[in-house]
């Protein structure tokens, strides 16, 4: 059945595996070109995320990023949540989850979308203050008083009317509430000690010259999306280099330990993906590669290509370590197997 997945492969995911075997081997770990990788954790807070306190535990983890959701990232969610709002009085995000890291730093997601700079700053403070509820033991609903965030990670956005023509250059970017946070953080308004976070999308950004000017406005770590495009990927961070970039803030390359063709296709969605021409060869691979067989071979095929993308990942220079994105429930499982076997490039602490 193995070959079965082979013989399905493309030549762009042949060059992926053969560039990364060392990942098929026990000492799958020592193929990394990072000493000690740092490694950061993607929570999940929908219930029908499933439960990913177990992974949190592990101790493998530097940070564990929560997201700051808007209300809906499509026009059909905009409408059903505009929709709901006339019967509730309230639109919000779909969640009301605590935020709270297991045995990480907590960082937390400042999400420009259609804010004004007035929300985004009390978005800073609220995540990042000691004091957000004031001197308090327990708030008014019972519960302990709000976690503060060790790390701020900031993001334009993916607010449907973002997308619109002509609408982004009207709205507030993650540039901007960057340097509002790093002035905040100069006037003691934030703890000094809080970091200043950013992401990338080296699958659509053809350099390096946005995270270029993320750094100059105060980011210090960069979590990048998952590299659909590896060869995108790795020229971007070739840029990345050229610019002395690498040196100025760690670079983690995004994880999401694939495990289905309708997790492919969530990401490549995400990360705008659609017109790139490796991205839709990944798809039909993967929809090749857990169809062509029964279940074990299905598994055997996504074992095999997160092994060798978190390998080739973590190889590439200037790469500092991986942002883990596991948003399945199979992905979750694959990446605790992972995070056991050490090939995350560390072991982790905990039993």
């Amino acid at each position: 059945m193995q070959a079965k997945c082979a013989i399905s492969l493309s030549r762009h995911s042949l060059s992926l595996y053969s560039s990364a075997a060392a990942a098929s081997s026990s000492e799958a770990s020592t193929s990394s070109s990072v000493a000690q990788p740092m490694l950061t954790l993607e929570r999940a807070i929908l219930g029908s995320a499933g439960n990913d306190t177990e992974l949190a535990s592990c101790g493998l983890f530097a940070g564990e990023v929560f997201p700051d959701l808007p209300i809906a990232t499509t026009w059909e969610g905009l409408r059903k949540a505009v929709l709901g709002s006339f019967r509730t009085g309230d639109v919000r995000p779909g969640h009301d989850a605590e935020e709270r890291a297991v045995c990480a730093m907590k960082v937390s997601t400042v999400g420009v979308n259609l804010r004004s700079m007035r929300e985004v700053e009390h978005r800073v403070r609220s995540c990042a203050s000691h004091d957000h509820f004031g001197d308090v033991t327990a708030r008014e609903d019972g519960r302990a008083p709000q976690q503060q965030a060790g790390a701020l990670l900031f993001v334009s956005g993916t607010h449907p009317v973002r997308s619109l023509p002509g609408v982004k250059s009207l709205l507030h970017t993650s540039i901007d509430a960057l340097k509002l946070a790093s002035e905040l953080r100069a006037k003691g308004d934030i703890p000094e000690a809080t970091q200043l976070w950013c992401v990338a999308n080296p699958n659509t950004e053809r350099d390096a010259s946005l995270l270029e000017a993320k750094i100059a406005a105060g980011a210090t770590v960069v979590l990048t999306q998952p590299p659909l495009d590896f060869e995108a990927f790795e020229a971007w961070m070739g840029d990345a280099r050229a610019r002395g970039l690498t040196s100025k803030a760690r670079v983690l390359c995004g994880a999401p330990m694939l495990s289905s063709p309708a997790n492919v296709a969530f990401w490549i969605a995400l990360a705008d993906c659609g017109s790139c021409v490796a991205a839709r060869q990944l798809l039909a691979d993967f929809q090749a590669g857990t169809t062509s067989g029964d279940k074990a071979s299905a598994l055997a095929f996504v074992r095999r290509y997160n092994e060798a993308a978190v390998a080739r990942a973590l190889s590439t220079p200037g790469v500092a370590g991986l942002h883990v994105m596991p948003l399945t429930g199979p992905a979750r499982r694959l990446a605790l197997e992972f995070a056991w076997e050490g090939r995350f490039g560390a072991v982790p602490t905990q039993t």
